[in-house]
């Protein structure tokens, strides 16, 4: 089965797509390239809610207390730190939460922090959407709704599908005004979390239209 891998920039409002191959495990793999974004102007639609995001950096990650400005919690909750398969469906869980936190705070050190370095759609997805703060500004509170459908195993790899939705939302500047909005949607993810001695970070995420 063919698979369309698009990583959702939401602070930029854009989207950095991939075509995926008919390879990799699991059945999919994702590279990059830039395809039309999502935004209208204020004034073509009507419709508005609010949004998201959180923030990265790339290392490791564990506990769970601190959080952003947007009152988010910036570590993985406990359930999120073992090596289990509830826990990697509670990471995979979590962390496209935060997808959607960093653009609520502008600040994508946490997206980093969780992701490996070799993810280049964690790397690409943070870019754009540090880039989108700047451009656009932030939104109000974060838009997804993260759902997990399921998770398995495939050749030792973990494999967590969720569904994301979100509602009609828009970006403010500095000025307080809005400045683009994004229409909503919904669309699968299937995310694959890898365990590092004490952590889990994200190796690599593909979306699933």
């Amino acid at each position: 089965m063919r698979r369309t891998g698009i990583g959702i920039v939401a602070a930029a409002a854009l989207l950095v797509a991939g075509c995926s191959g008919e390879g990799g495990e699991g059945g999919e793999s994702s590279s990059t390239s830039t395809v039309k974004p999502t935004v209208v102007k204020p004034d073509e639609s009507a419709s508005s809610s609010s949004g998201s995001s959180s923030e990265s950096s790339g290392s490791e990650s564990s506990g769970s207390g601190t959080a952003s400005a947007s009152g988010a919690a910036t570590e993985p909750p406990p359930e999120a730190q073992k090596n289990t398969k509830a826990g990697a469906e509670a990471f995979a869980k979590w962390y496209y939460e935060q997808v959607g936190e960093a653009t609520v705070t502008g600040d994508v050190s946490v997206l980093r922090e969780v992701s490996e370095q070799g993810c280049k759609i964690c790397q690409a997805t943070a870019d754009k959407t540090a880039q989108g703060a700047e451009k656009y500004g932030r939104v109000k509170s974060n838009p997804y709704t993260v759902t997990l459908v399921d998770a398995r195993k495939d050749s030792g790899r973990h494999v967590v599908r969720v569904k994301v939705k979100y509602d009609d939302y828009y970006f403010v500047d500095e000025r307080g005004e809005e400045a683009a909005r994004v229409k909503g949607n919904e669309y699968g993810v299937t995310l694959f979390p890898r365990w590092h001695s004490n952590h889990w970070q994200m190796s690599d995420w593909v979306i699933v239209l």
